[in-house]
This record gives C-alpha cells, sequence and structure tokens, in this order.
C-alpha cells in the first residue's frame, strides 16, 4: 500500500471523527471524483459493509456490491477491480471506494455484524469470493441472524 493511499484513508478517519457524512462526501468529491464519492455515501446509508469474527479471533471486512462481494483488508488492500487497476496500477486514485466506506463504517458503527464464523464457514467464504466475486455461504450467515 503506498504512503499517499495510507495518508488518504488517515485524512479520511479524521475527518470522519469531527464532522457528519455529508461534510466527509463534500471532502471526497474533487479528489474521488463524483461518481466514487456517491457511491461512498450509498454504501454507508445502504449499510453495505460486513464485520465477520471468526472463532479463532480474526476479523474479515466484506463490502456487499449490488453484484459481488469484496474483501477489505483495512487501509490496505480490496479485491475490487478498482483497486487493482486504478490504485495499484495506474495510481489515477488513491483508493477504490470500498476501502473508503469501510473506514467510514467502522468509524460511524454503520456495518452489519457476523459473529462464530468457523474456520470452514470462514474458507468458503474466502474461497467463493475468489472463484465467482460472491458468497453464498457469507449471504447464508448475514440471513441467519
Amino acid at each position: 500500500m503506498s504512503e499517499k493511499t495510507l495518508a488518504f484513508l488517515k485524512s479520511i478517519k479524521d475527518k470522519a471523527k469531527k464532522h457528519g457524512i455529508d461534510d466527509v462526501i463534500s471532502y471526497l468529491k474533487p479528489i474521488l471524483g463524483d461518481h466514487r464519492a456517491a457511491r461512498v455515501k450509498e454504501g454507508i446509508y445502504e449499510n453495505r459493509v460486513v464485520k465477520c469474527y471468526v472463532v479463532n479471533g480474526e476479523v474479515l471486512w466484506f463490502y456487499l456490491g449490488k453484484n459481488e462481494i469484496y474483501l477489505v483488508i483495512p487501509e490496505t488492500y480490496c479485491s475490487c477491480l478498482d483497486f487493482l487497476i486504478n490504485v495499484v496500477e495506474r495510481k489515477t486514485v488513491p483508493s477504490c471506494y470500498h476501502l473508503v466506506v469501510q473506514v467510514l463504517a467502522e468509524v460511524y458503527g454503520k456495518y452489519r455484524s457476523a459473529r462464530n464464523i468457523t474456520l470452514l464457514e470462514r474458507e468458503k467464504i474466502l474461497s467463493e469470493i475468489e472463484k465467482y466475486g460472491y458468497s453464498p455461504t457469507l449471504v447464508r450467515i448475514l440471513l441467519r441472524k
């Protein structure tokens, strides 16, 4: 992860601790563009971030897209193509919007939780996301609450 991305995500976290989502979105628009900023707002208001607690103490974060589910490693990685292409390769933006939404969701407490994920479920979720970009297992876990 580049220093630019880390500094950007830290600035968002700091701003979110002091301001509401609308102020943060206004801050993001000139940096990420209107489209990505709108997607950030949508992600927060639609509660698209999931924090999973695995029985071994591990915590996994996911972003539930409309058609795909992305693994998000806070301030480090997202499994989406935007992260790979525009953040890592082209360096045209400091972060994908999924990483931004995860930071904001954590600060504002706007995420869903899934507890007691077994190691087998963990492996199945990660494998499904890697293979298909979607995890029926994670969806089932969220629905069983």
